[in-house]
């Protein structure tokens, strides 16, 4: 995938993508419908490319995908093969008017303890 990324960006071209958060290995369930978002480890044990099922919770709507957790280790090696030069991860940014909306602490749950996180990776 990550050759396959490469080989369509142009140079100077950002990839940016959300990703289990490779700094902390999956837990068996994490419930975050608070935040729309929850996943369950599929196979037996925690560890490296371990497959867990994500849900996705969007109104009425629910999108249930299946995804891996792979080490920050990997995943820059993964992207330095393929020919990045560079790569970093991000969590995701809460809004700093969320409090008046959803009230205070509402992301203090999420952000103490991040399940996905944004790589960014430059060509």
């Amino acid at each position: 995938m990550a050759r396959t990324v490469y080989d369509n960006l142009q140079p100077g071209q950002p990839f940016v993508a959300s990703i289990a958060n490779p700094l902390q290995p999956p837990r068996p369930v994490v419930d975050h419908r608070k935040y729309a978002w929850s996943y369950r480890l599929l196979d037996e044990t925690l560890q490296e490319g371990a497959n867990l099922r994500g849900t996705l919770y969007l109104g009425a709507n629910i999108v249930e995908f299946d995804f891996y957790w792979w080490s920050w280790a990997t995943y820059e090696e993964a992207f330095r093969t393929a020919g990045f030069s560079a790569c970093t991860i991000e969590p995701f940014l809460v809004p700093p008017d969320t409090e008046n909306k959803r009230g205070e602490g509402f992301w203090d749950e999420y952000i103490a303890a991040p399940s996905a996180m944004h790589i960014i990776c430059e060509k």
